[in-house]
């Protein structure tokens, strides 16, 4: 499947062949849906429903152009970006809107239950770049797994390390993340 999308993303480069970003859409959609149905955007958070979610993403990869994606690999790294992306601005938004509203909870954060209204997604978003920063390999973990719903099987196929080494990564990147998010709610 990987090289049916690699493939799609090298079509989708010629501006000429449309229905190449629809096979794209189809090839990789039940994947990326699948994680945004998993976290449960819509559970708590009513304002945001997961195929908007990704829809949404579909139409800003579309309109931004897939020429420079190199692989599916690349694509699922631009997918969680913009996922992420789309989170933290419906977040802004929604706070915005409140008139008083309380600070929100980052106490207790934990990256396996993230979606739910008291979720401080500008402090996400914050603690992400922080990770990003200080070690890009575990950033790229969280967006591929959490933001992607990738199995770390996958993403050690891709980063060529072993799972385990993913899996270490995968917590020492929450942890990080925990801790930068409770720095930022005090």
């Amino acid at each position: 499947m990987s090289s049916d999308v690699t493939n799609a993303l090298r079509r989708c480069a010629d501006e000429k062949d449309k229905s190449a970003y629809r096979e794209l859409f189809q090839l990789t959609y039940e994947e990326l849906h699948k994680r945004a149905k998993k976290l449960h955007f819509a559970r708590r958070n009513r304002t945001i429903q997961p195929t908007a979610v990704v829809h949404e993403a579909y139409i800003k990869l579309s309109n931004a152009g897939l020429a420079g994606v190199r692989d599916s690999k690349h694509f699922y790294s631009l997918a969680a970006e913009t996922m992420r992306d789309i989170l933290v601005d419906n977040y802004r938004r929604k706070q915005a809107l409140k008139r008083g509203g309380g600070r929100p909870k980052a106490e207790g954060f934990d990256l396996d239950q993230i979606a739910t209204d008291q979720t401080n997604w500008t402090a996400v978003d914050l603690s992400l770049e922080r990770l990003k920063r200080e070690n890009a390999r575990q950033y790229e973990i969280v967006m591929l797994h959490f933001f992607s719903g990738l199995e770390f099987t996958k993403i050690a196929d891709w980063l060529e390390k072993n799972p385990k080494t993913i899996g270490r990564d995968w917590k020492a990147a929450k942890a990080f993340l925990a801790k930068s998010i409770d720095d930022l709610a005090d």
